[in-house]
């Protein structure tokens, strides 16, 4: 369940990132290579290789290698926050 979870994760996230990158260019903002996109499309990969690594991870069944899974989810998580918040606080300085 968990697993899936990840999937569907990156999918909504994968979406939602396409959502908004449209809906900026609709409003007349380049949505250029800014700090924020950058970020966003770092946080996207990292969800990617996360969801790869959990396969993984899921498939093998090694307490070494659930250790260090658990230690990475973290690292993706508050990686990703940083597009998030940033984002917010974009949103909110106009």
């Amino acid at each position: 369940m968990h697993l899936a979870a990840f999937w569907f994760g990156l999918v909504c996230d994968t979406a939602g990132t396409e959502m908004m990158r449209r809906i900026a260019e609709s409003g007349g903002t380049s949505g250029g290579p800014g700090l924020h996109a950058i970020l966003g499309a770092l946080a996207l990969v990292l969800m990617a290789i996360h969801a790869v690594w959990a396969t993984v991870t899921y498939l093998k069944q090694n307490p070494a290698t659930l250790r260090t899974f658990h230690r990475f989810s973290l690292s993706v998580w508050g990686l990703w926050l940083l597009p998030y918040v940033g984002g917010l606080i974009l949103a909110n300085m106009k």
